[in-house]
């Protein structure tokens, strides 16, 4: 023991006195309170009080002990009420308690406690619950006293008193195991193991956790061979082995060949015996069952009682014994009537007779009578048909029809529409004995003959051309839609171009000449090259509306203008769709050409110089007049531009002007 007195380690306040205990230190005072000295403790936060090694020592005045920590804890007087403080505030310390007079100010409480309003006392924090950081190590678990904590090392873990902290046990060193000696002791961290370094003979396992051999139930394992044997023969489980035997059975039960065990059923008058064989049952010994004036006679799964009275066939003793009356052999199963016949009893007697719908036969056997067949199509009406049963039939209505509520045989028809709903997904049709689906314009039965699916106009009849431009299938039917740049004509199945060249705002720039194309259009400028100027008057010469002529003018004294035999410049703008078929040559555009100021030209030639490098073009030659034609297919989007030389000569085949013509072809995605 270390004395914290002597040492100084720790001081008492003023007026208290060090009193050295055992494991610890205790400060003294006194206090006047009803003549009774109360003592009070210090005790050093987490600090492992005196360890005794039974519960049988006795704790110091103030302190109780803990049997699972086996440890002297503080007593909390105030909390158990057994202080002596009336109107006083009780403040536990360790080992004792002092009284305080009562404060409206928040006490003021010593390390390890924390001040109760309620109460107007200290109470003990509890380290262990509520700081967040665990307070002992992990091999420690940490229990709480009053005013601090201790740290108590785990089971397999002791205090090291030179580092001070809980290490391992090694049960193996120290001799505290329990192993056998068949098994060496392995320490681990906390704990210890006991490992078997003999192995188990055959038909035994080591049991791992006990280090005992175990025998091996062969029959439940399953690793026996005595099912090789057939399935009469059946495991026992020996130490170490197992035998194979034959299977017994409980009494009055025969071993089957499969290998079960049945009671034996023996017929009316034997019983079975523990052997499991059938013996007969002597009915005369056992319980006669004869009546008066009878003699029993046991026979062969049987007995007969004779009647010391002779009565006659049909008649037998009455209860007395003393009378011959009527045996009932229908009521008695007795008579000998054949299969399906009904017995009808008679005095000293019976009669066998078929019953209704049945006929003997000529083994005198009762069969039964096929109404159906001998009197078809006299039984039942109509939109039926006749179900033979035994001794009798039955019409049965046809799919469709259902029995005449009026009554009779007769069968009406099922208004299926009418009764059942949802039976077609769109119109029901009652027919004779059945319905009908059907469905609305522009769909189709399904192959479940209720259903009606969509009939897709535009793939289905897409080689009768349904719309100009683009079908569109809807349900039931169908819409001509038609591309940017069209609208759909009156008849609702054509496209007509959209001409934006008519509002005159889209092409803004004088110098450009807008070209309504095809679903669009495009503003094409022109500007006419040196020493020419537009005409305005070029829609004289029979030009196309969207063209422009650029005429030559010469400024006085220039002649290298004035040798210029180009007298014109025109440009024409031309759109067409994408042309599939092609019989004939198509004219694009003719052409004229004029001498300006001397009249009409004597002969012109006409001459493609560029732009039908793809041969899609010829030029049919006139006197005085040419044509541009589509020779062959065209598909858009494309565009041509073709340039024209037209010279014209006079009657004397002299050159007398020459006039070039740009041509501007624009082909549609379209054929419409």
């Amino acid at each position: 023991d270390v004395n914290e007195c002597a040492e100084s380690q720790l001081k008492c306040t003023h007026g208290e006195e060090c009193v050295n205990t055992q494991g610890s230190f205790r400060c003294l005072r006194t206090s006047k309170l009803n003549s009774t000295s109360v003592s009070s403790t210090t005790i050093l936060p987490a600090f492992l009080g005196p360890s005794f090694q039974d519960s049988n020592q006795i704790c110091p005045a103030g302190f109780r002990y803990n049997t699972q920590s086996r440890r002297c804890f503080d007593v909390n007087e105030c909390e158990e009420g057994t202080h002596v403080c009336s109107r006083e505030a009780c403040i536990n310390e360790p080992g004792g308690y002092r009284c305080v007079p009562k404060s409206s100010d928040a006490r003021q409480c010593q390390a390890g406690l924390k001040s109760d309003h309620a109460t107007d006392t200290c109470v003990d924090i509890d380290e262990c619950a509520e700081n967040t950081d665990p307070p002992c190590d992990s091999n420690q678990e940490c229990m709480n006293t009053h005013g601090s904590f201790q740290c108590i090392c785990q089971t397999g873990f002791q205090l090291d008193p030179l580092l001070h902290a809980c290490v391992d046990i090694n049960e193996c060193q120290l001799n505290k195991h329990d192993c056998l000696p068949s098994q060496r002791c392995d320490n681990t961290i906390g704990s210890y193991q006991c490992i078997r370094f003999t192995s188990c003979g055959t038909g035994y396992t080591l049991n791992a956790q006990t280090g005992l051999c175990e025998d091996d139930d062969e029959c439940a394992l399953g690793t026996d061979n005595c099912r090789n044997l057939g399935p009469t023969w059946q495991c026992r489980n020996t130490l170490g082995s197992f035998r194979c035997e034959r299977k017994h059975c409980d009494d009055k039960k025969v071993l089957l060949s499969n290998g079960e065990c049945k009671a034996v059923e023996c017929p009316t008058g034997y019983e079975a015996s523990q052997q499991g064989q059938c013996i007969d049952i002597n009915e005369c010994q056992r319980n006669n069952p004869c009546r008066r004036n009878q003699r029993c006679l046991n026979t062969a799964g049987s007995y007969r009682c004779i009647s010391y009275l002779n009565c006659g066939g049909g008649f037998e003793l009455n209860e007395a014994g003393n009378q011959c009356v009527d045996i009932d052999e229908c009521a008695k199963s007795t008579h000998d009537c054949g299969r399906g016949q009904l017995c009808i009893n008679r005095v000293g007697g019976y009669i066998c007779q078929c019953p209704s719908g049945h006929v003997l036969d000529e083994q005198k056997e009762c069969v039964d009578v096929d109404e159906c067949t001998r009197f078809a199509g006299q039984v039942c009406a109509i939109n039926s048909k006749c179900v033979n049963n035994v001794g009798s039939y039955r019409c049965v209505c046809n799919d469709g029809f259902r029995q005449d509520p009026k009554g009779g045989n007769g069968c009406v028809d099922i208004d299926e529409c009418a009764e059942s709903t949802g039976l077609c997904q769109q119109n029901c049709v009652n027919i004779w004995g059945s319905y009908r689906c059907s469905c609305n314009p522009g769909f189709t039965l399904h192959h479940d003959n209720r259903s009606c699916q969509d009939v897709d106009e535009c793939e289905q009849f897409k080689d009768r051309n349904l719309c100009v431009g683009i079908c569109v299938n809807q349900a039931g039917s169908y819409t001509c839609q038609c591309p940017e740049g069209y609208r759909i004509g009156i008849d609702g199945r054509t496209c007509q171009d959209i001409d934006e060249c008519l509002d005159g705002s889209v092409c803004r720039n004088p110098n450009e000449v807008c070209l309504n194309t095809r679903g669009s259009y495009r503003c094409n400028s022109i500007t006419c090259p040196p020493n020419f100027i537009k005409d305005p008057e070029h829609k004289k010469y029979y030009l196309r509306e969207n063209s422009i002529m650029c005429k030559k003018e010469c400024k006085p004294h220039d002649s290298v203008c004035l040798l210029n035999n180009t007298k014109t410049i025109t440009y024409q703008f031309i759109s067409i769709p994408t042309v599939r078929n092609l019989p004939n040559p198509m004219v694009l555009t003719r052409i004229r050409a004029v001498t300006l100021g001397s009249g009409w030209a004597f002969k012109v030639h006409f001459e493609v110089m560029f732009g039908n490098e793809e041969h899609y073009f010829d030029f049919q030659q006139g006197r005085k007049l040419g044509a541009l034609r589509l020779t062959r297919p065209v598909f858009g989007p494309k565009h041509f531009l073709v340039k024209i030389q037209m010279k014209v000569f006079t009657v004397r085949n002299f050159l007398s002007a020459k006039h070039w013509a740009y041509v501007d072809i624009d082909v549609s995605d379209y054929e419409f």
